[in-house]
């Protein structure tokens, strides 16, 4: 299965999630990558699985994952996974960026097979990423 991970990071701890995701995908023998939105357009066509990754802005994904995902085609026939990454409780901002992603997505056709976030100013931080990468990666078996 091919997965691409679409990401926009602009300090790179979305980034970072995101490409742990990566090569926790690879070690499971899947086909994966990054495709950071800030560098590049994705094919969206290429993949079977996706992964939209984007920071909270304001109680909603950054402006540029927004704006992408506004004037993408449609998702019809792939599977779908959302991540968000925040500085804040999941309550200020990660739940409400995952809610629209997920309607935005839906809305195009995906079938959505799960999500996840993880606060960056969380106790255990570090394992909590594992966690999120781990339940991540198997939405994809």
């Amino acid at each position: 299965m091919k997965i691409g991970i679409i990401a926009y990071s602009k300090t790179g701890n979305t980034l970072y999630v995101a490409e742990k995701l990566r090569d926790k995908l690879i070690s499971e023998g899947k086909e994966a990558s990054v495709v950071r939105l800030r560098s590049e357009t994705p094919d969206l066509e290429r993949y079977e699985g996706l992964v939209f990754c984007s920071p909270v802005n304001g109680g909603a994904p950054a402006d540029p994952m927004k704006s992408y995902l506004a004037t993408m085609k449609s998702l019809q026939g792939k599977r779908v996974a959302l991540m968000a990454t925040g500085l804040f409780p999941a309550s200020m901002g990660r739940k409400q960026t995952l809610k629209y992603m997920k309607s935005v997505c839906k809305d195009k056709g995906a079938e959505i097979v799960g999500e996840g976030s993880v606060g960056w100013w969380s106790f255990g931080r570090e394992k909590k990423i594992e966690k999120l990468v781990e339940d991540l990666s198997s939405f994809f078996l």
